[in-house]
């Protein structure tokens, strides 16, 4: 593996732990009270130059003081808050009180506005080495971990923040038009595990920040943050990072110390529900700010997007922006309690995108996830209650316009018709039928990229895999329900199904519902139409329960009983896309709530009594290998053990019959025969062959009697006279009873003349069968022209091409002896 794979699979491993971490974060998590109000700070002033304040409880611990240096020199006429200045000063926080540096920040004026510079351990000693000079200058010398500034011999600043319009406050007003430089190791944006151990203090910039509010209302509007870390080009790591809110309406910070942007860690750059921490999340005992925070919420805030991009935001052009792209928060319910009812996450790479096959896959590729709260409960109630999954190559062609910059993505007031409204390869869909389940994104399961052998995403809608990857989606997760369809072609619409009342993906193939971790249902499409049609309980792996809806019968079968109930019913209470807005999303509540009921998940008999109609209980019976015949016939097996009874209308004929097992089929007219065993038969059919050319062999197949073989191997064996068989092609057939199919196996004959092929058919418990064999005659494959060869091979045009191939052969030759082809799994990872 070359090390850039080994990076991208780090990538994947990581977002993984990222989604786990958000699946289990709670909807609400302890932000620090603000420090404002328990601070209780006296100051004085000391010198000429200094101003101390002393504050207990303090911002750390019980006692802390802040030592301030001002240029200026102090002011003795004024009080000591008049002192305070954040425009040219040096201020150190001492924590506990000890003539020990815990942060530094030197306030002073730059061409573009005014500066803070911030100053943090670097040698791993929990505190920050520094000297201030007779003429105010500062030196620190916390060398050990970082490169000195060649014209100072001091440390490089770890953080810059740069306000544009010259001041941090003013009539009460925070100024969110900053730029902020990083030098070092913080968590700056997500993925930090892949860099935080590769760069540190030295003087280059691994980060810019810029913050934005356009009204100067203290509110910021969008921030965008850019990453310069050591890689390739070639490794995924977000680039750019853009956070809007569209709605003007970014929570006042609180909880800030002395200056605006300064608070305590709070351990995550994403903003908390309800609250908005300073984004400087200073860790005192360490003396390090180990995270910037968002100063634009990304998630906790209906109203705003994001945009986490692998591309790299480039000054006058259109940012072509990838991966998470975008990824919206939207109040569907009007409830201003700051949680969001509609989460839509867009994962897209456009075609031959480098972080998407390495660039070889020449279509666009957009996942979405489409989550929804469909009742707003307020916490701790609060629940997300439907995703559904999109997987197509539908390409993104509209833009948003920020004052400094474009980019391509889609406009928020359009992604959710965007989602719905376009064609989709696939889908998934699932219902959290045991709530709560609240993350700060959305439902991380049974989403379309899932799997790493054979993933819906990676390898079967882009062709590397022919094989459908059902094995990814055979069960969930205890309290959802799933469903998917792999061949959607179409809109994400849903139906409301009259026989369990549940929200399903219309034309979903199967789907699978865990109660808990003993019983599960699943479901199927029999009839490969719109619906689902098959309710089967499990206890484990013992089926218990079984439900059918076939066209003007249901059919179920458990607890000793089969039912078989003549009905009338819709095929669906109603249809719906997935709700885009306000109005939509009441009119699903309201069609939800009006057709509600509460059945157990295994109590098919409720489901049955929904609906009139003649209706044949049988007691001591079983039912098994029910199948839908052609449009609107069925069939199913029923064995009626001794002592059975018939209840009710004899729609079956079944009063009279002796006990046995019966084949059942309708088709307009039911009737019942017992049930015999399978009888098989196979045959080749002779066709014209040719020595080393691929072949479709013929072989038709059929089972005369009334038992279904589900699953069966063919096998096609091929012998010459006088040598023994070899079997030369194999494949998964289904028998059905008297449903007659025919297989093409591919064959190319290794050499000419007479050939026998044998077709057998290996069984589920081991059975083999062998059938007649079938003589064939296999031509000679054509032979080569002798004079056009020699032609071509003297044609004095062609001689410099046969020069060319005989080089490269020998070029080929050469590297295979010094690579010793094909490299070894440790050989890949040399160039890691």
């Amino acid at each position: 593996m070359t090390g850039i794979r080994k990076r991208r699979m780090s990538m994947y491993i990581i977002l993984g732990i990222i989604a786990i971490l958000f699946l289990t974060w709670p909807a609400h998590f302890a932000v620090a009270a603000p420090t404002t109000q328990a601070l209780a700070c006296s100051g004085s002033i000391i010198d000429a130059n200094q101003v101390m304040i002393d504050c207990a409880p303090g911002y750390a611990t019980a006692h802390d003081r802040i030592v301030i240096y001002r240029r200026a020199g102090t002011d003795r006429s004024k009080s000591w808050h008049e002192n305070l200045d954040q425009t040219n000063s040096i201020w150190i926080f001492e924590v506990g009180a000890q003539a020990r540096a815990s942060l530094i920040i030197d306030f002073h004026p730059i061409d573009s506005g005014l500066a803070a510079d911030l100053y943090l351990d670097q040698n791993a000693d929990n505190a920050v080495d520094y000297v201030i000079g007779l003429d105010g200058s500062l030196e620190v010398r916390e060398k050990s971990m970082g490169a000195p500034d060649p014209d100072t011999g001091s440390t490089p600043w770890m953080f810059r923040v740069i306000a544009r319009d010259g001041w941090w406050e003013h009539n009460g007003i925070t100024n969110f038009n900053l730029d902020i430089e990083v030098d070092g190791s913080a968590t700056v944006t997500l993925l930090s595990d892949i860099y935080l151990d590769k760069i540190k203090t030295d003087g280059v910039i691994d980060f810019t920040v810029h913050v934005r509010d356009q009204d100067i209302d203290g509110r910021p509007d969008y921030e965008w943050r850019e990453a310069f870390l050591p890689f390739s080009d070639n490794d995924a790591y977000y680039r750019t990072s853009i956070i809007v809110n569209t709605e003007d309406d970014e929570l006042p910070i609180s909880g800030s110390i002395f200056w605006p942007y300064l608070g305590n860690d709070y351990g995550n750059i994403i903003k908390p529900y309800n609250g908005s921490p300073p984004p400087l999340e200073m860790n005192w005992r360490s003396a390090r700010i180990n995270f910037l925070g968002e100063f634009v919420a990304s998630r906790a805030n209906p109203g705003s997007f994001f945009i986490y991009s692998f591309q790299r935001l480039k000054p006058n052009k259109i940012l072509e922006a990838d991966h998470e792209n975008p990824f919206a928060f939207y109040n569907l319910a009007k409830v201003d309690d700051g949680y969001p009812d509609l989460s839509i996450r867009f994962e897209n790479y456009f075609a031959h995108n480098r972080f998407f096959m390495g660039g070889k896959f020449p279509q666009t590729i957009t996942e979405i996830e489409y989550t929804w709260d469909q009742d707003h409960f307020q916490q701790p109630e609060k629940s997300w209650s439907y995703m559904v999954g999109l997987l197509g190559r539908n390409p993104i062609e509209t833009f948003i316009e920020l004052p400094e910059f474009s980019v391509r993505t889609i406009p928020y007031e359009q992604a959710p018709y965007w989602a719905t409204e376009n064609t989709w390869d696939a889908a998934t869909f699932v219902a959290v039928e045991k709530p709560p389940l609240f993350t700060s994104e959305h439902i991380y399961t049974w989403t379309v990229f899932l799997g790493a052998q054979l993933d819906l995403r990676d390898h079967y809608i882009t062709g590397i895999a022919t094989n459908t990857p059902d094995h990814n989606y055979q069960d969930i997760q205890p309290g959802l329900r799933g469903e998917y369809n792999f061949h959607l072609f179409g809109q994400p619409w849903l139906y409301l199904s009259p026989i369990d009342r549940k929200l399903h993906l219309l034309t979903a193939h199967s789907g699978i519902w865990r109660i808990d971790e003993r019983y599960v249902v699943r479901y199927a499409n029999l009839r490969g139409i719109d619906h689902i049609d098959s309710w089967r309980m499990f206890d484990g792996e013992k089926l218990i329960h079984q439900l059918y809806a076939a066209p003007g019968f249901l059919i179920s079968d458990g607890d000793g009983w089969v039912i078989l109930k003549a009905a009338t019913y819709p095929d669906e209470l109603f249809r719906t896309l997935p709700p885009r807005n306000h109005n939509e999303w009441v009119a699903l509540r309201e069609r939800l709530r009006a057709h509600q009921h509460t059945f157990a998940p295994d109590d098919f008999q409720a489901m049955l009594d929904q609906f009139a109609g003649p209706t044949l209980r049988i007691s001591a019976a079983r039912l098994r290998d029910y199948r839908p015949l052609g449009a609107r016939g069925f069939r199913f097996v029923l064995t009626l053990l001794p002592g059975f009874q018939a209840q009710g209308d004899d729609l079956l004929g079944v009063r009279g019959l002796p006990p046995g097992t019966y084949a059942v089929s309708y088709d307009g007219a039911f009737h019942v025969a017992p049930l015999t065993p399978p009888s098989l038969s196979a045959a080749v059919i002779g066709a014209p062959l040719t020595a080393l050319e691929p072949h479709a062999v013929e072989v038709r197949l059929n089972n005369a009697g009334l038992q279904d073989v589900p699953e069966a191997t063919l096998e096609l064996w091929a012998a010459q006279p006088g040598s023994e068989a070899t079997m030369v092609a194999t494949q998964t057939v289904s028998l059905l009873s008297q449903t007659p199919i025919a297989v093409g196996l591919p064959w190319a004959p290794p050499q000419a003349g007479a050939w026998q092929l044998t077709p057998r058919l290996r069984l589920p418990d081991g059975t083999i069968t062998a059938f007649d064999p079938v003589g064939v005659a296999v031509q000679p494959a054509p032979a080569a022209d002798a004079s056009a060869l020699a032609a071509v091979s003297t044609w004095p045009a062609h001689l410099p091409l046969v020069a060319l191939v005989l080089t490269a052969c020998a070029g080929l030759a050469a590297l295979v002896g010094w690579r010793g082809w094909p490299m070894s799994p440790a050989e890949e990872g040399d160039d890691a």
